[in-house]
């Protein structure tokens, strides 16, 4: 099954989305920080897709995006974001730096984000 990595900086959060993942056959890695985000892609894990929150304790999600997109092996990364904080959002800037979708977390539960991501790569 498919590998994604999750980032996400509210601990329960993280494992609640986690948890529904592994149980749907995931492969499952967890960042609650964009440094540590950073050091799993680059470790070559091989992620199929990212899920990641928009606001993070350590940095702007847009640098993020603009600096993982430069690296030839994270270009084309399929990325969703989920947020409750959708009025802040440049969703032209999201899209052009490969966010595929956004996901307002009150209004989807986990197991619609593994239906959404599922749908994404095309896995039943």
């Amino acid at each position: 099954m498919a590998k994604i990595l999750i980032i996400e900086d509210e601990k329960a959060m993280s494992d609640l989305v986690a948890i529904r993942f592994k149980v749907e056959g995931f492969e499952v890695d967890q960042a609650f920080t964009l440094t540590e985000a950073k050091q799993k892609l680059m470790s070559g894990s091989n992620f199929d897709i990212v899920l990641t929150d928009y606001l993070l304790p350590d940095g702007d999600l847009v640098d993020f995006l603009t600096q993982m997109r430069t690296d030839p092996t994270l270009k084309d990364l399929p990325v969703v974001l989920m947020t409750n904080y959708v009025e802040d959002l440049n969703n032209d800037k999201l899209k052009s730096l490969g966010v595929l979708d956004i996901l307002i977390k009150y209004q989807v539960v986990p197991a619609q984000m593994v239906a959404r991501i599922k749908q994404i790569l095309g896995t039943p």
